[in-house]
């Protein structure tokens, strides 16, 4: 017997998304990995895909916090790219609060990697994330997106060796982008 929709929430101020209340009933969250000014990461599993995955939770549920955070999932769901983080799905809480999902990325931030190594060719060895980070960059750019945040933080490097660009709080700059 096929589940019932789940009723969507009425339009946000910060645009026309309808957003199911089904976090509640899709995610198992395990705890809290990170914390920001807008939001907050928490590992958990998708029940539905059986997967981990992290999930990035609006702290407040005000309409500027709103829009800025959809704004954001907007422009990182339009870049496909491999350094750059996928996400898998948006919705509501049922306490009214929005999440997104997206890959759960093992590993530490760029910040921490460089700081474990202390030799130049321990140091040297780390470019082919760098690397890795400034692709990732062009090709937003290519899409008239800036980061408006890029720093070691917010560039994971995976236990596998992918390089993943993490929390875009970015804009659409395009007469910024053409006058460079």
């Amino acid at each position: 017997m096929p589940t019932p929709p789940v009723a969507a929430a009425p339009p946000s101020s910060a645009g026309e998304l309808q957003l199911a209340y089904d976090g509640d009933d899709r995610y198992t969250v395990e705890g809290e990995v990170a914390r920001g000014g807008l939001g907050r990461i928490l590992a958990a599993t998708d029940r539905r895909l059986r997967r981990p995955v992290a999930l990035k939770e609006v702290l407040e549920s005000r309409g500027e916090t709103e829009a800025r955070f959809l704004r954001e999932v907007r422009i990182t769901a339009r870049l496909q790219h491999p350094s750059i983080i996928p996400l898998h799905d948006v919705g509501r809480w049922r306490s009214g609060k929005l999440y997104y999902s997206m890959k759960l990325v093992s590993g530490s931030s760029l910040e921490e990697a460089i700081d474990a190594k202390k030799t130049l060719s321990e140091r040297l060895a780390l470019l082919p994330h760098v690397i890795d980070v400034a692709e990732a960059i062009a090709y937003a750019h290519s899409r008239q997106i800036i980061h408006r945040d890029l720093k070691p933080q917010n560039v994971l490097v995976g236990s596998f060796g992918e390089t993943v660009v993490i929390d875009w709080r970015s804009e659409e700059h395009t007469s910024e982008l053409q006058s460079l």
